[in-house]
């Protein structure tokens, strides 16, 4: 008899234990409605909201619940009904410019009910202010833990840091969406290009997920080469002779055109390469090497159009002759009629030339002509 006795004071517990549990996750999801997904960004500034203010409501915490009867009594039933009939309005709660949201489904069911449902916006998701105030809460009550990014500096410079904590254990909540400091070490011949983490390279605008445990990583490394442009052996440049650049191995180039380097007279036909002679066009698409390289411009006498111009009033009265720099041009005969007048000669640059005479075609700048009008006499 006692043994049966026994048995069955355990079971009622067990049951009153089971029936407990369920009205307590029942009473959590008509709290909350927890997101699916996490994208959530800590800020820097602290949230107006008091910490108080998640605990004075919550009298039904895991504490309060493991000390008290595993049977519910009538206040309690009261009480509850109170609440599910009160008209708390989601909408009231405080706003923020970016509305965000966290996923606490992993987390104890007694902790969720502490969450004051105050703190959801009208579409029950958790307000960027209030998101830092919630973990710092559940953090306190050791439902989550503080992680830390470790930064490996593999001891190379951080001068290009303000200060020298820039790169110290950073904390950040599990769950949160973190950003990764800017990748700002010093290295000779090479450049910081982001952070590795398991084998792939985040950089400072990069959005990672945090997960429930310390992470550690290292930084990224790419060769940095000098591209050099140079003009060659000449002494009639109009600018600067050559020009180097910093750049990175193996990405896509476009190599320039005349705007760079410029000679009076000439245009850049092309760019000789020092690591194997190969000559390749201006404005060409190339992949660069991962050395350093330097690229010789090979040049030609630049083409112009010789205007010859009738000057007899007629502004359409005119043609061209295509010509290059340093080309021996003969004038040609005048064609042109002007009534009452007679051709007498070609004019250019203050000089005269008659049909037949030789003219060495000069250097000339960008927008710069050659124009030669025809001058005439009047007919007596």
């Amino acid at each position: 008899m006692k043994n049966f006795k026994s048995k069955f004071v355990f079971t009622a517990a067990f049951l009153a234990a089971g029936i407990l549990l369920n009205s307590a996750a029942v009473y959590a999801e008509e709290l909350i409605t927890f997101p699916a997904e996490t994208e959530y960004t800590q800020e820097t500034s602290e949230p107006d909201t008091d910490l108080q203010s998640f605990t004075d409501p919550l009298e039904n915490t895991a504490e309060n619940i493991s000390e008290e009867s595993t049977e519910p009594t009538s206040e309690d039933t009261a009480a509850e009904a109170t609440d599910e009939d009160s008209s708390v309005d989601p909408t009231e709660a405080p706003t923020e410019e970016e509305d965000t949201s966290i996923a606490l489904d992993n987390y104890d069911v007694f902790e969720a009910v502490k969450v004051k449902r105050s703190i959801m916006n009208s579409e029950e998701n958790y307000t960027n202010g209030q998101m830092k105030t919630l973990l710092k809460f559940l953090a306190k009550q050791k439902a989550i833990q503080e992680r830390y990014v470790y930064y490996d500096t593999q001891g190379y410079g951080m001068e290009k840091y303000t200060n020298e904590t820039d790169l110290d254990p950073d904390p950040a909540f599990p769950g949160s969406i973190y950003k990764f400091r800017p990748a700002l070490l010093s290295r000779e011949g090479y450049i910081h290009s982001g952070w590795m983490y398991q084998g792939q390279i985040y950089t400072s605008t990069s959005k990672f997920p945090m997960p429930e445990h310390d992470v550690y990583v290292t930084p990224q490394w790419i060769k940095s080469i000098k591209v050099t442009f140079f003009g060659g052996d000449f002494e009639d440049f109009t600018g600067a002779q050559s020009y180097t650049y910093t750049s990175t191995e193996s990405i896509t180039y476009y190599l320039p055109g005349s705007d760079k380097i410029t000679r009076k007279g000439y245009t850049i036909t092309g760019w000789q390469s020092s690591l194997d002679g190969s000559i390749y066009s201006p404005n060409e698409k190339i992949k660069l090497p991962d050395d350093d390289i330097t690229f010789t411009a090979i040049w030609a006498p630049a083409s112009y159009n010789v205007t010859m111009f009738a000057n007899n009033g007629k502004l359409l009265d005119k043609y061209d002759i295509k010509v290059t720099c340093g080309e021996n041009f003969i004038i040609p005969e005048c064609t042109f009629e002007k009534e009452g007048y007679e051709f007498s000669y070609w004019k250019y640059d203050g000089n005269k030339y008659l049909p037949g005479d030789s003219l060495t075609i000069p250097a000339l700048l960008n927008g710069e002509k050659i124009i030669i009008s025809a001058v005439w006499k009047k007919v007596s």
